[in-house]
């Protein structure tokens, strides 16, 4: 009697679980998580409680990260030349981390700071660390694109002032090597010595080849630096599907320093390569600017320009397929 109730309790467990988690997929310790438009993989670091033990994942849903551990032989490669997979037995989280300055991990580590972030630095030893996100984009994301956007914090007040690149790749299927995206290199996500406030949002579209497809990879990698490196976060992960609209669509956003004080009066250019022409839009007085009338499904590069101020970066380029907020500046 027991063993037969012992077993209807294990198949109660495994119909809610095949109900809850859907046709998604497992890899290591994270799903595949089902995405479509108005639900999309979110993930801050806000809850410290998700990476309490050294490398372990299992409470993050979707995501993982890794060292990079024979990915980059050479300091200072370029992070678009690496596509190969993450050898096994690299998944890394060094959590509980409070001073980015003075702490003594590498690869990557969870900063329980004002702010918290999860972050990656390269070394010697963890040449290529990066977070990959996996999503299903069989059914919620059919006819539309998959939209990645995360922002790349730079939390390190140190005397160090490496070049520190952050790449996003992607690929179809679960394995194999991946394939950069379009837009999706920063050259430089840190400032000088002793800035550790600046923030670059990053938004870039994968290619449709993308849509419909059960297991997806999105990888987020920085590399060992020529020099010291430095602790770069990577927070506010959202991967949405959006639609791709008939006619013309909006870019908007906000300029803002270092402490969130919108910038009046700093000029914002949208270019398009291919047709040559540009727009431009003034900041209001809260920083915030908006450009309407845009092409859907056309390349934009983002331009900001200022006589009074200096931005970690200048240019920003994405694929429009909708209505696009958030394509932010921040100042030095």
């Amino acid at each position: 009697m027991r063993s037969k109730l012992f077993a209807g309790v294990f198949l109660f467990v495994a119909a809610f679980a095949a109900l809850y988690f859907g046709g998604n997929s497992v890899l290591a310790n994270s799903y595949y998580l089902e995405i479509a438009a108005g639900a999309p993989l979110l993930q801050d670091w806000s809850d410290t409680t998700l990476l309490d033990n050294p490398d372990d994942w299992t409470q993050v849903i979707g995501i993982e990260a890794f060292t990079g551990a024979g990915l980059s032989p050479t300091a200072g490669a370029d992070a678009r030349t690496i596509l190969a997979d993450n050898p096994a037995g690299t998944m890394r989280v060094v959590p509980n981390q409070t001073d980015p300055v003075n702490s003594t991990a590498d690869g990557i580590a969870e900063f329980q700071i004002a702010n918290p972030t999860v972050a990656l630095r390269g070394s010697d030893r963890d040449q290529a660390p990066n977070l990959v996100i996996h999503v299903n984009t069989t059914a919620g994301c059919a006819g539309k694109y998959v939209s990645v956007k995360y922002d790349v914090r730079d939390i390190d007040g140190s005397a160090n002032n490496a070049v520190s690149q952050v790449n996003t790749q992607y690929r179809i299927g679960g394995s194999g090597p991946y394939t950069n995206v379009t837009f999706g290199y920063l050259a430089d996500a840190t400032t000088g010595p002793g800035q550790a406030s600046a923030v670059s949002p990053r938004t870039v579209t994968l290619p449709f080849a993308a849509t419909g497809q059960p297991k997806v990879d999105i990888r987020i990698m920085t590399t060992n630096a020529l020099g010291t490196d430095e602790w770069v976060g990577i927070d506010n992960i959202r991967i949405d599907c959006v639609h791709l609209t008939a006619a013309n669509a909006v870019v908007s956003g906000q300029v803002r320093d270092q402490n969130g004080r919108g910038l009046a009066k700093v000029r914002v250019s949208v270019f398009n390569p291919s047709t040559s022409t540009n727009s431009t839009a003034i900041t209001n007085a809260f920083g915030f600017y908006q450009i309407e009338n845009l092409e859907v499904g056309s390349v934009y590069i983002v331009n900001i320009a200022s006589k009074q101020y200096t931005f970690v970066n200048t240019t920003q380029a994405l694929m429009l397929m909708q209505d696009t907020d958030g394509v932010d500046f921040v100042s030095n």
